[in-house]
């Protein structure tokens, strides 16, 4: 096997799925809806995101769980901020209102990225293509996912997750705290990246 299907093979068995990196296999549907201030934190990323560059064209219509209490202890990023400490399995269902103006449309995730990974072989990098063309190609079939929003225990700050998936070797995501700035939400810190 030669080291760049070596390097296939690897970045496939290192990039799980988000609820295999929890441990658990099916994260549990709130019955409620998304919070107002969980809200408004999306509504923030979705301006940090969009700054300058192409927002996702396709949402995940479901949030997915993380422990970012567990995951970002002692990073620089929450110095000084203590998370709620709530269930890391309990996911939402979203609705339009989080991502009310933009031009993201709602998808069901899984779906999405099963379509993805099977339309992604051969992918656009492993056909030759540079790799500014062929995210170019790849992006706008691409899904973006965001996690649950976790807050400090009075809502000044929060922090979240995100990722965006469009093949095999197209994607990102990272991890961001937020700050409350009168009744908004802004990026104060960016906690992880991750590339793939």
């Amino acid at each position: 096997m030669d080291r760049f299907h070596c390097l296939i093979a690897v970045l496939v068995l290192v990039v799980p799925s988000q609820s295999k990196t929890l441990g658990r296999s099916d994260p549990v549907i709130a019955k409620g809806s998304v919070s107002a201030d969980a809200v408004s934190v999306y509504r923030g990323f979705f301006h940090w995101y969009s700054h300058g560059k192409p927002v996702a064209p396709e949402l995940a219509n479901v949030t997915y769980a993380h422990d970012a209490v567990r995951d970002l202890e002692g990073s620089d990023c929450l110095q000084g901020i203590t998370l709620e400490r709530g269930s890391s399995n309990t996911v939402h269902r979203l609705t339009y209102r989080v991502a009310k103006g933009t031009q993201v449309r709602m998808v069901d995730g899984k779906r999405r990225l099963a379509t993805i990974k099977r339309d992604a072989a051969p992918d656009p990098m492993l056909r030759g293509k540079l790799p500014d063309d062929a995210f170019k190609t790849a992006f706008p079939s691409g899904v973006l996912n965001i996690s649950e929003v976790i807050f400090d225990q009075i809502h000044s700050f929060a922090v979240m997750s995100y990722s965006f998936h469009c093949g095999s070797l197209c994607g990102g995501g990272g991890t961001l705290a937020f700050k409350r700035v009168g009744t908004s939400w802004v990026v104060s810190g960016l906690c992880e990246t991750t590339i793939y």
